[in-house]
């Protein structure tokens, strides 16, 4: 996979938890905020499960939905500036979440927060 790709996947997964917990925040359903946004209920799903990346005026339309301003459901990605030997590539921080915590046992129960690891796996 080009780094690009990973880049582009790690922002829709990014975008999808952050969507999720907001969504969750709100109080609604997938299907009342896909109402609301005049969109399918199923595309809420590709979004939050990272599947697919929204394009601008669905951003703009869930956030209006969400009574949230745009760039709250953006917190944490961004493009790295390209070096003078590299090419920029996106980038998606940790410590720019706002429900980061450094209690063990919250991140746990945080959605998208820690896993233990699966089994045979470090």
């Amino acid at each position: 996979m080009s780094r690009a790709a990973a880049g582009t996947e790690a922002l829709a997964r990014r975008f999808g938890q952050t969507l999720w917990r907001t969504r969750r925040r709100a109080g609604f359903s997938q299907e009342e905020l896909a109402a609301g946004a005049s969109l399918h209920r199923t595309q809420i799903g590709l979004l939050e499960h990272g599947q697919r990346l929204p394009r601008l005026d669905t951003i703009i339309k869930l956030a209006s939905v969400l009574a949230v301003p745009p760039g709250e459901l953006l917190v944490g990605m961004g493009w790295a500036t390209p070096g003078s030997a590299s090419p920029g590539s996106f980038h998606c921080s940790d410590d720019e979440r706002p429900w980061a915590t450094t209690d063990p046992a919250a991140a746990r129960s945080a959605p998208g927060g820690p896993r233990a690891p699966s089994p045979g796996r470090p």
